[in-house]
């Protein structure tokens, strides 16, 4: 832990400090423009498509063990952590016209414009890989920022949510090297603000999903990993394939700092790693305050 805490107080040094503000606003602004009553006028104007699926969560919080195990399905392909969700939504006030900016600028959207917006989307995957597959998986954790552009452009999106003990997700994140841009990452209490937030959206979109918005907890996907597997190959609309359960027999690449434990079974080490740092990780348990109620304190 003091190891970490010299790199990442170096790395802060370079990157400089996250702003709290700065973020808290984004999360209200984006919470503002996908409104119930847009999301639900809008819910007819994207791509009638099932194929696409959208695996979404924090930075380790089992994005990629979901995608290795959907991928080993003989009608599923996973892309990785595909930019082309962010690009377009970048893209949006100049294709649209507007001045506004994102995500302000979805108040310019129309029929028309999302079912355009969808299919260059679309074009994106094939001109990666052309594929016949039913279910097409986009693992970008990031993602969970867009999720009402995703449902707008694809109303039958199947999306994924991944959760954790934000505990665990805190200590890898801190450990982890991850780029200066996420400014967040080098400090445990900001750490801990940021998963507040991330929660605070995902509660928005799930209010508006419910059951469409399969959640899967890691927890509980290493103590039974065939149910929950089974769950999650029927949530995106899959026969089930006993090649699931095999999933790191599949040789797909993986880019991920988890592209070691995506090869391996099923393993329970990481669960409760938290505890290994007793008192040092009361910042981020202070910082996480009541995102932290369900969770296992023993």
């Amino acid at each position: 832990m003091s190891v970490w805490a010299q790199a990442n107080a170096a790395r802060r040094e370079q990157a400089g400090p996250y702003d709290r503000e700065t973020g808290s606003q984004y999360i209200d602004r984006l919470i503002e423009a996908f409104s119930p009553e847009f999301l639900s006028q809008s819910r007819l104007w994207g791509v009638d498509d099932p194929r696409p699926v959208f695996i979404v969560g924090m930075p380790r919080s089992g994005t990629s063990l979901v995608e290795q195990i959907l991928a080993s399905h003989p009608d599923a392909y996973g892309y990785g952590e595909l930019p082309d969700i962010p690009k377009l939504a970048k893209a949006l006030p100049a294709r649209a016209n507007s001045i506004q900016r994102w995500p302000e600028v979805v108040a310019s959207l129309n029929p028309e414009l999302t079912q355009q917006t969808a299919m260059r989307y679309l074009g994106a995957l094939m001109e990666r890989k052309r594929v016949s597959a039913g279910r097409l998986i986009d693992k970008a954790p990031m993602n969970y920022h867009y999720v009402g552009l995703i449902l707008t452009l694809f109303p039958n999106a199947h999306v994924i949510w991944c959760r954790r003990d934000p505990r665990d997700i805190g200590v890898s994140i801190y450990g982890e090297n991850f780029g200066l841009a996420q400014k967040y990452a080098t400090d445990l209490s900001d750490i801990g603000f940021y998963i507040r937030q991330y929660a605070r959206l995902m509660r928005h979109w799930q209010a508006h999903l419910g059951e469409r918005m399969h959640v899967c907890e890691y927890e509980a996907m290493v103590s039974d990993p065939e149910q929950q597997t089974r769950a999650l190959v029927s949530a995106v609309g899959l026969p089930w394939d006993d090649q699931c359960l095999r999933y790191y027999e599949d040789e797909r690449p993986v880019l991920t700092p988890s592209r070691w434990q995506v090869r391996s079974p099923i393993y329970k080490a990481a669960v409760q790693r938290w505890k290994r740092y007793g008192d040092a990780l009361n910042p981020l348990i202070d910082a996480l305050g009541d995102e932290l109620e369900g969770y296992d304190n023993g």
